[in-house]
C-alpha cells in the first residue's frame, strides 16, 4: 500500500511539475502542526488540512488524497488494489490503534502482545 501510494504521488507531483502548476507551499507552522496531529492521533481525529489551513475529518483528507493522486495510482496499475487498501485501512483503523484499544479495555500488555501475533498471523 504505501509503495503504491509513494509511486503515485511522486507520478502526480511529477507530472504537475511538467505542466508547469505551481508548488503548493503550505506554511511551516501548518505542516509541523499536521505532523504532530497525524502522529499524535493518526486516522482517529480530524487532520490539518495544510492546503485548506483547517481541520477536517481524516477520511476526508485522505479521500481527497486519494483523488488527487489518482492519475498516478492509474498510471501504476495501483488504483484498485491501494485505494482498497487505504480505504480498509481507514475503516478498520491502524493497527496503533486496535493495540491502544486493546490495551484500554484489558490494561494488559500481554494481550496487545496477542493481538499482534494473531494479526501477523493471520
Amino acid at each position: 500500500m504505501v509503495a503504491g501510494l509513494v509511486r503515485a504521488l511522486a507520478h502526480t507531483c511529477h507530472d504537475a511539475a511538467v505542466r508547469g502548476e505551481p508548488d503548493p507551499s503550505p506554511r511551516p507552522e501548518l505542516l509541523r502542526a499536521a505532523k504532530w496531529r497525524a502522529a499524535r492521533h493518526g486516522l482517529d481525529a480530524e487532520l490539518v488540512d495544510v492546503l485548506a489551513g483547517r481541520a477536517r475529518p481524516a477520511a476526508e483528507l485522505v479521500e481527497g488524497f486519494l483523488e488527487a493522486i489518482r492519475p498516478g495510482l492509474e498510471a501504476g496499475g495501483d488504483l484498485e488494489e491501494v485505494t482498497g487498501l487505504v480505504r480498509a485501512t481507514v475503516a478498520g483503523g491502524t493497527a496503533a490503534a486496535r493495540q491502544r484499544q486493546v490495551f484500554r479495555r484489558t490494561r494488559s500488555l500481554e494481550a496487545v502482545v496477542d493481538l499482534v501475533a494473531d494479526e501477523t498471523a493471520a
